[in-house]
This record gives C-alpha cells, sequence and structure tokens, in this order.
C-alpha cells in the first residue's frame, strides 16, 4: 500500500500561504494625524534597531576615516575610502561624487567580503545590482 496519495490529499488540503514578492505594491495606511505616525515610526525604529542587533546602542567610537587615490573623471570622481565601522575593524569600500558645484549626493560602495573583495562581480555581490533595481 502506498502512502503517497494521503499525502496528496493533504497538500491539497491545506492553502499555500501567501508570500510577499518584490513584484507586490504596498498599500500605506493613512495616518489620522502627525502624533500617529511618530508613534508608529518609534516603534518601527525601535525594531529596525532591535533585528540589527543595535539596542543598545553600541558605544560610539573615533571613525578614523580616509580617504585617498581619488581619480577625477569628467562628470564624476572615485576615491578609495576606509573607516572602522568598530575599533580595529576596518570597512573599505569606493566613494563616487559627481562633479561640479553641490551640494550633491554621493555613493559609498563598501567592498564586502568576498572571495576577491571589490574585484567580485556575481549577481550577488554586484554593488550595481540594487541600483539597477531601482531603475539606476
Amino acid at each position: 500500500m502506498s502512502l503517497a496519495w494521503p499525502l496528496v490529499l493533504l497538500a491539497a488540503a491545506v492553502p499555500a500561504p501567501a508570500y510577499r514578492t518584490h513584484n507586490d505594491r504596498l498599500t500605506v495606511a493613512p495616518y489620522a494625524s502627525p502624533a500617529e505616525w511618530q508613534r508608529r515610526a518609534a516603534y518601527l525604529k525601535e525594531h529596525i534597531l532591535a533585528s540589527s542587533g543595535l539596542l543598545p546602542m553600541p558605544e560610539k567610537t573615533p571613525l578614523r576615516a580616509q580617504i585617498f587615490d581619488e581619480r577625477k573623471r569628467d562628470d564624476y570622481s572615485v576615491a578609495k575610502v576606509e573607516f572602522e565601522s568598530l575599533p580595529g575593524f576596518s570597512v573599505t569600500g569606493n566613494l563616487y561624487t559627481p562633479a561640479g558645484r553641490g551640494p550633491f549626493p554621493a555613493v559609498l560602495l563598501p567592498h564586502g567580503h568576498w572571495t576577491y573583495g571589490r574585484l567580485e562581480n556575481t549577481e550577488v555581490s554586484s554593488p550595481w545590482t540594487g541600483a539597477r533595481a531601482c531603475g539606476g
């Protein structure tokens, strides 16, 4: 006797959960007042910090930031950067800034801990993956 058919019936009886995807559209709830939104914003901030392991917040330490080896292009420049996110823990990356008089936004691309560091170029590690997803 096969046990496959009871499992098929059981699977058909249980509705599949509705998962969110990147194609879903979020309907933002209207807030009756600025005070109501501020309560919600405080709740969200606390939960994001807790989920990130940042409650309580760690002690602030010097960043020891360095910007060096800047290369100027026609419409932007790119520089190498390094700072300490925690004492003795360096974060390295590239800082892209538009040319001209600002103020302008800048883009900081940390290199991450990939096999080939900043030279890694896979779909998962590519720093431009997020920019492409946002229409960049």
